[in-house]
């Protein structure tokens, strides 16, 4: 798609990002010379209708919304099979890439952020809009820090019918509403939800919900509780963590009830008087279901008697019966004395057992022994080794004994096994990945981790300065900390290049710049000169002396020539004649039979901008008189003339001025 042009007007540059549905590329619009976004739906999407729509509704959805803090739409259209929208181009990071560059935000910064997304969704919903995929990655924010809210590829129109998804789910599942996830409408507070979570994100630097699957994190938005921001940042002013816990509430009806409401509250978040404001809480549900305690307490005899099937009436037990309990009781100190005699019988037989029985061993210490020699301690001292199990320890070698089950002077019975627990040493741990990252920011997690020995190089990239670019050991990878390396590759930002002065320089020369700086040249026009010869460079941008990180661009305007002096075209109306052939003399006698006219040859010589008398601009031949049309292109001060000759004889001639018939 590089250097293409859509419609003949927008020119392709280069690839900005890419997403599920669509490809986004930075253009320039050669009428109104200015950067533009273009976003293209994917060629293997084309034929889809429902992507079609989906397409469709977001120019829609985008086209009706004007507010600063909304990308603007400029432009839709097609071409072939390509469909794209042409959007305002926005300079500067996504807001995914500044959480993790500037992890955690202040809460300044946060605040003010939040202000403008708020300030956007109001909008959007006034505007009968839902945007249901709120997440920094489709939140941009400029050079200027002004916030911008783009992506309303899934947004629906409140006027439109709002069917229930029950078999998909749309938006990104970490920010995902509980209402969204259990497959219901989406509503304007399922925005408001998603925008508490990118606060949450914002100001503790992680999500509040982590999963192997997206069923998993989806349950969790659900079910779970959010973990309170103020367990991970200290200090957190109170009315900061209830606006999260507010918008958050997993009950609609407990969020702010616009984003109007959540925009006014921001407003005064950070006031001191609020601070330490009470805690936000929800108030819990008396309908919902409940485990109810069972009832220990009699029921007065009323109750019992309404209660009491009549049935039970008939159980009651009469007097007689309660007699004969009383005569059976009696026979248990007789049984009980017989169960003690039997008791202390066993106990006799079992300690003249014990003389005879297996011979007892008293376990053996080796606790500090190699688990090898350990092993043949236990088996030379009678007994058997069982469960061996290991636990990691920074101080006790590894394959050496921490302890024994059952411990050592304990006896056991011939055979019987001794557990041990082996040291395997110092503990392992996970690598974390913190690939994007500043490093300033990031190194004392590094360092907190138990990585002791930090090595750090550095080289050109794409990503801004200070951003880590690569690490080893690698994310997931299993180490000790203590004895372990840790290398982090960190850019140096994009490698910059001189821009010279191009002006004068021709195509071949353009090419061999671009070969030579590792920049790109695109021209977008070319004007006339009088200074600088067709072809050559008439101005650039940026001026010279500028630098450009390596695969920048320099536009030129390239040089047609000198322009054209004035020409005045002039038309010469002529009569051609015919020559008639001559009367015979006195005395001949005319043909006996006449035939056809010879035929005459014309020459027609002109002489203008264009022509000159060296070669003939047109000849033919003629029978009869006839009429012709003449035309001259006259430059300003310059002469045109004409001749026209039959069979070789001149017949017509004449000189013409710049100012004939003007």
């Amino acid at each position: 798609m590089i250097g293409k042009r859509l419609n003949d007007r927008y020119k392709i540059i280069r690839t900005i990002g890419s997403g599920g549905m669509a490809n986004v590329y930075l253009a320039h619009d050669m009428i109104l010379n200015r950067d533009v976004a273009v976003k293209m739906l994917r060629l293997d999407y084309v034929g889809d209708g429902d992507m079609l729509k989906r397409f469709q509704r977001e120019a829609q959805s985008a086209t009706s919304l004007a507010h600063p803090n909304i990308v603007s739409m400029y432009d839709v259209g097609d071409e072939d099979d390509y469909y794209y929208l042409v959007m305002e181009y926005v300079e500067g990071m996504t807001l995914k890439e500044y959480i993790k560059e500037f992890s955690p935000v202040s809460l300044d910064d946060a605040v003010k952020i939040m202000s403008q997304l708020t300030s956007a969704i109001s909008h959007a919903h006034h505007n009968g809009i839902i945007h249901r995929d709120i997440k920094p990655q489709n939140i941009l924010i400029d050079r200027d820090g002004t916030v911008k809210i783009t992506d309303f590829g899934i947004a629906m129109a409140l006027s439109a019918t709002a069917m229930t998804q029950t078999n998909s789910v749309m938006g990104t599942v970490h920010y995902l509403s509980p209402e969204q996830a259990r497959g219901g409408t989406a509503s304007k507070k399922s925005d408001i939800y998603s925008l508490g979570i990118v606060m949450y994100e914002m100001i503790t630097g992680r999500l509040p919900f982590e999963g192997e699957s997206a069923i998993s994190i989806a349950l969790k938005h659900l079910q779970s509780e959010l973990p309170h921001p103020s367990s991970y940042i200290s200090n957190l002013p109170q009315s900061v963590e209830n606006v999260i816990l507010k918008s958050t509430a997993k009950d609609e009806f407990y969020r702010y009830r616009s984003a109007d409401e959540m925009y006014d509250d921001l407003k005064t978040v950070l006031d001191i008087s609020r601070e330490n404001e009470p805690i936000f809480t929800v108030e819990p549900d008396l309908d919902a279901t409940m485990a109810i305690p069972a009832i220990k307490n009699k029921l007065p005899l009323e109750e019992m008697q309404q209660t009491k099937p009549l049935e039970a009436q008939k159980t009651v037990v009469s007097p007689p019966v309660k007699e004969k309990e009383k005569k059976k009781r009696r026979k248990w100190p007789w049984i009980t004395a017989l169960v003690i005699l039997f008791l202390l019988g066993t106990a006799g037989v079992m300690a003249a057992m014990g003389m005879f029985g297996p011979e007892r061993i008293q376990v053996p210490d080796v606790v500090g022994e190699a688990l090898e020699d350990a092993e043949t301690i236990i088996e030379e001292s009678g007994l058997t080794v069982g469960e061996i199990t290991y636990e990691s320890n920074d101080e006790v070698p590894e394959e050496t004994v921490l302890r024994s089950s059952p411990k050592a002077t304990r006896t056991l019975e011939e055979g019987e096994p001794v557990n041990l627990v082996v040291s395997s040493g110092k503990e392992s741990v996970e690598v974390d990945g913190y690939i994007g990252r500043n490093f300033d920011n990031t190194e004392q997690l590094i360092r907190e981790a138990g990585f002791e020995n930090i090595v750090e190089e550095e080289e050109y990239n794409e990503a801004p300065a200070g951003t880590i670019i690569d690490q080893d050991p690698e994310e997931g990878e299993m180490v000790i900390p203590s004895e372990t390396e840790f290398t982090v590759t960190i850019s140096r930002g994009p490698q910059m290049a001189g821009v010279p002065d191009l002006t004068g320089l021709t195509e071949e020369e353009l090419q061999a710049f671009e070969e030579e700086s590792g920049l790109t040249v695109s021209v977008t026009r070319e004007e006339y000169s009088d200074e600088i010869a067709a072809g050559g460079v008439i101005s650039q941008n940026p001026e010279p002396g500028t630098e450009l990180p390596i695969g920048g661009q320099v536009t030129v305007v390239v040089s047609r020539g000198a322009e054209p002096a004035p020409v005045n075209n002039v038309v010469v109306p002529v009569v051609i004649e015919y020559a008639q052939p001559e009367e015979p003399a006195e005395g001949e006698d005319p043909p006996e039979v006449p035939g056809d006219p010879e035929p005459q040859t014309i020459t027609i010589y002109i002489a203008d901008r264009d022509r000159t008398m060296d070669e003939p601009s047109e000849e033919f031949t003629i029978t009869e008189t006839v009429e012709r049309t003449l035309r001259l292109v006259i430059e300003q001060g310059q002469t045109g003339s004409y001749r026209i000759e039959r069979n070789g004889e001149v017949i017509l001639e004449d000189s013409i001025s710049y100012e004939e018939n003007q």
